[in-house]
């Protein structure tokens, strides 16, 4: 258990010119909000790879019926994220958002305030003559993972690696759920009521963006995986993964024993774009939105094209 997620991806609260008080504040920003007194108009603020924050704010057509979309900066003499050249789109009954009904220009700022747990945004819009400000706070959490598929041994697999405490070992955005890619390559019965699952099993932390399920951190481990029946059902007992650097390929080649279609497997597993891996992925997520009944639609990573769920 000693391989260490290979990548991750932080967000932080504030660029490094922030004010003191505002670095001590650990915990990321990015993510859903929700108006704190109506629960209807949504704050969406993203860190973007380079630099800055996407910013999307969203009224229903029942509250308003208006989106801004635009690029904030840090603004370290007024400590806030602040915004100009935004653009707002006056929404329409049916949903639509015309281009032609966008105002440009638009100026605002977004300020955090209350307490490390249970943060609040506040949004200023420039334009506003009086200054109108609103209270967002961060929308709920997603429900926890639980496997529903229909195959037993995978699904132990699965809700094993869900609780993997190493999830929760980096930091990530409040309200995430983990999500496990179990890309099991062999699965040997060596009794009854014991099993060896040989595989590459990849823990994903996701959060929500509207529609979509965003990835945020997780990590690949090539594992031989011990399992036990007990009545109905089957529980983990055991997992030896494959270690860093050096070790990582020549475990891979312990693992196989000899099977070079099973070595070959594992190092295949690695890649989790490639087509036959990217479906599992898709159906764990899929299986996943179902059984929650979520609005969701697609799930990208940073950086790559959303992928459709169906």
């Amino acid at each position: 258990m000693k391989k260490t997620l290979s990548w991750i991806l932080c967000l932080c609260l504030l660029a490094c010119g922030a004010a003191a008080a505002e670095q001590d504040r650990s915990f990321a920003f990015s993510g859903e909000w929700l108006e704190k007194d109506t629960q209807f108009t949504v704050l969406d603020v993203t860190e973007r790879i380079d630099d800055g924050w996407d910013i999307v704010i969203t009224s229903p057509v029942s509250h308003g019926a208006w989106v801004i979309r635009a690029a904030a900066y840090y603004d370290s003499a007024s400590d806030v994220l602040a915004y100009e050249d935004g653009v707002k789109y006056d929404l329409t009954p049916d949903g639509e958002t015309p281009e032609k009904e966008a105002a440009a220009g638009l100026r605002g700022t977004l300020r955090l305030t209350g307490a490390e747990d249970d943060p609040q945004l506040e949004w200023n819009d420039g334009e506003n003559e009086a200054g109108e400000t609103v209270a967002f706070e961060r929308a709920p959490g997603l429900p926890a993972y639980a496997y529903t598929g229909n195959d037993p041994v995978e699904g132990a697999v699965a809700d094993a690696m869900a609780k993997d405490s190493r999830a929760e070992q980096y930091r990530t955005e409040k309200g995430y759920v983990t999500i496990p890619c179990p890309i099991i390559h062999k699965t040997k019965m060596t009794d009854d009521t014991h099993a060896k699952v040989y595989g590459s099993l990849w823990i994903l932390n996701y959060v929500q963006r509207g529609a979509c399920l965003v990835n945020i951190s997780g990590g690949e481990y090539p594992s031989v995986v011990t399992l036990e029946k007990t009545g109905d059902g089957w529980k983990v007992t055991a997992a030896e993964e494959a270690g860093d650097g050096e070790d990582y390929a020549a475990d891979i080649e312990r693992f196989a024993d000899g099977d070079r279609e099973l070595e070959d497997q594992y190092f295949a597993g690695a890649d989790l774009g490639s087509k036959e891996n990217r479906e599992i992925r898709t159906r764990f997520i899929r299986e996943y939105v179902e059984a929650n009944g979520l609005s969701i639609t697609e799930y990208r990573d940073y950086g790559w094209d959303p992928v459709p769920l169906q």
